[in-house]
């Protein structure tokens, strides 16, 4: 499966849209990331989500806007989605967890699929 379009993934509150882009071939993950739609969005925390600074973005440390881009991966929080990962969770050189193995040897997202397509989505190990 490819995936070229953005899919929007989930909107906050304040309005602020994450979009995301990538998906499954071959069972192989291609690069997965998100779009964020509101100036006003923290690029550093937004409540459940958390995500590491692409070198297309950057952050002021005091204020914690975005000032350049609007994409950037972002990772969701083990403990408050109250995770359980098989025990063959793979996880990337980031130490991200992007996928698992069930107890049948069945491939699945860890973060429940919000899309018809199966997408695998990246959480956060700890």
């Amino acid at each position: 499966m490819k995936m070229d379009k953005w899919r929007l993934f989930d909107k906050s509150t304040d309005g602020s849209e994450i979009y995301i882009k990538g998906g499954v071939i071959d069972e192989d993950i291609t690069s997965i990331w998100y779009k964020f739609t509101s100036k006003s969005l923290n690029v550093c925390s937004n409540g459940n989500v958390l995500m590491t600074i692409d070198e297309k973005l950057t952050c002021d440390s005091q204020k914690k806007t975005k000032t350049q881009s609007e994409i950037a991966r972002v990772f969701y929080k083990c403990k408050e989605r109250k995770m359980k990962f098989s025990d063959r969770t793979l996880f990337n050189y980031f130490g991200e967890a992007i996928y698992s193995n069930d107890s049948e040897g069945r491939w699945k997202t860890i973060i429940p699929n919000t899309f018809a397509e199966d997408l695998y989505y990246k959480v956060c190990k700890n």
